[in-house]
């Protein structure tokens, strides 16, 4: 790239809160934080709660202080929305660090069910999804409520046509038991 600068902006939605330093996300470390330009942190998966910060230099913080609507309109969000992620913050960075173990072990334990399977996505975050074919996604949502799992359809416009999928979010208070339930319901519908 010719004289050009390429500028590298890290979404950490699915790594805050249960990957890197301090469980804050894998850029959250200096040498590679120094490459960001920005890091955009999501509350709504680990945290569960609401809302996201952009995170970079002081320049960048000038300008979305000076160009961003909810600084300049009255759309900025309520104060105790930040006093509660302050709180979250406290328990993430004080949360036990048997609950993180015990996260990875049931993500290991799930791709050590769905290695050979070929709907099922396998990475290494608490975030998967089962592909599907659009046109049967009523009769799966319909199964995976009947066996009480909660996962849910995603359909476009959230994600491209072609790529319709069930979202599957592993956590700490799951049971082997029920990650196992989960991959028996799905592979029903894996040859769909």
């Amino acid at each position: 790239i010719d004289n050009k600068k390429v500028f590298l902006i890290v979404d950490e939605a699915h790594s805050f809160g249960v990957m890197g330093k301090d469980h804050l996300g894998l850029f959250n470390v200096k040498e590679l934080a120094q490459k960001c330009v920005a890091r955009i942190i999501g509350y709504g998966k680990s945290l569960g709660f609401a809302g996201a910060a952009v995170v970079g230099s002081a320049v960048l913080k000038k300008y979305l202080v000076n160009f961003c609507r909810s600084f300049i309109y009255s759309t900025a969000l309520p104060l105790y929305h930040y006093q509660v992620l302050a709180l979250l913050y406290e328990v993430l960075l004080h949360s036990s660090h048997k609950q993180h173990q015990l996260l990875k072990q049931h993500i290991n334990f799930y791709l050590s069910l769905i290695e050979n399977r070929k709907n099922f996505s396998k990475n290494n975050s608490p975030i998967q999804y089962f592909r599907i074919n659009e046109e049967h996604y009523q009769n799966i949502q319909h199964t995976l409520i009947e066996n009480k799992i909660f996962a849910k359809v995603i359909l476009p416009p959230t994600v491209p046509k072609g790529a319709e999928r069930v979202r599957i979010s592993l956590h700490s208070f799951n049971t082997t038991d029920e990650i196992s339930h989960l991959v028996r319901t799905l592979q029903t519908f894996e040859n769909d």
